[in-house]
């Protein structure tokens, strides 16, 4: 097996395995930029620090003048720096259209499998001595005159 397609094969592991840690691993953390951060689950706010594990539907009180970033299992950040009060969602979407419900973990799987076979097919024909050297042509017959 080529260096290539080894390298292939590691690559398609390290991406499944880190995408089922991140799917088995929701925590939502809080970190406080600067200023006051309030925190409530529904009942009054309450002073929030760094490190406080949110839950979804959890609401984020940003006052004037401060800053506070959310950490997603997925390691996307949401960044909050204008006051207000804000719904700490379930989930963090990177793009502005994200389809909702998508098995990303199946879908890295999927590609990193493509990737391999296409891998693997165009390495297929350059692994040495596995066919036997072509026949050599039998010498020319001599001209007589």
């Amino acid at each position: 097996m080529s260096k290539l397609a080894s390298l292939m094969i590691a690559a398609s592991l390290a991406l499944t395995a880190s995408a089922a840690a991140s799917a088995a691993d929701g925590d939502i953390t809080l970190r406080v930029e600067r200023g006051g951060i309030m925190t409530s689950q529904g009942g009054e706010f309450a002073s929030a620090q760094s490190g406080k594990v949110l839950v979804e539907g959890e609401r984020l009180m940003v006052t004037e003048g401060s800053s506070a970033t959310v950490f997603y299992s997925n390691n996307c950040t949401r960044e909050y720096n204008a006051p207000g009060v804000y719904v700490i969602e379930r989930d963090c979407k990177r793009g502005a259209v994200v389809a909702r419900n998508t098995d990303w973990a199946g879908a890295g799987m999927v590609a990193a499998g493509v990737v391999v076979g296409a891998a693997l097919l165009e390495n297929m024909d350059k692994a040495p001595g596995q066919y036997p050297a072509p026949p050599v042509p039998p010498a020319p017959l001599p001209i007589s005159r």
